[in-house]
């Protein structure tokens, strides 16, 4: 089962992206951090998920960006991916200090989905910048269900 390695939350087989951060699921959690001081700024355990980019040259452009504006970035490779693959993106994580700042940035260069990517790549799966988008779609589709049920159980 893949996990959420922010959230921490449990997926089933299919999922590869958290619906509430976005972030790409991996399938072993890494080890809870015994309780302790809180993180100081910029240690691995104070850093957030921000963007899973679609090519290795729009992440570093963002992180080019991202560290001129003083914003420390650190880069990942993606989790579960084959030694055999192409070489792909990157998921990129900031400081949880410095998220909103670096969200409107990677906004600002990522708005068709990915800077830098050929028109010939296959999309990748983008989470939805609206994490409760999901929740909402999910109650809509549950409430017109119900009421199409009452409608053909009272409809008799």
């Amino acid at each position: 089962m893949p996990f959420c390695p922010n959230c921490r939350t449990e997926y089933d087989e299919g999922y590869t992206v958290c619906a509430d951060c976005g972030a790409r699921l991996v399938e072993r959690l890494p080890a809870k951090p015994d309780e302790g001081p809180p993180p100081a700024y910029g240690d691995e355990a104070n850093r957030v998920f921000l963007v899973s980019t679609c090519s290795r040259e729009s992440g570093a452009m963002l992180v080019g960006l991202l560290n001129d504006n003083a914003i420390p970035a650190f880069v990942r490779e993606p989790q579960g991916v084959a030694q055999e693959e192409p070489p792909g993106g990157c998921d990129i994580f900031v400081d949880r200090m410095d998220y909103d700042s670096a969200i409107e940035l990677a906004a600002s260069i990522l708005e068709d989905g990915c800077a830098g990517a050929s028109q010939e790549e296959p999309e990748e799966e983008q989470a939805s910048p609206d994490p409760a988008r999901h929740i909402r779609i999910w109650i809509t589709a549950a409430i017109v269900t119900a009421l199409i049920v009452c409608a053909v159980l009272f409809s008799n």
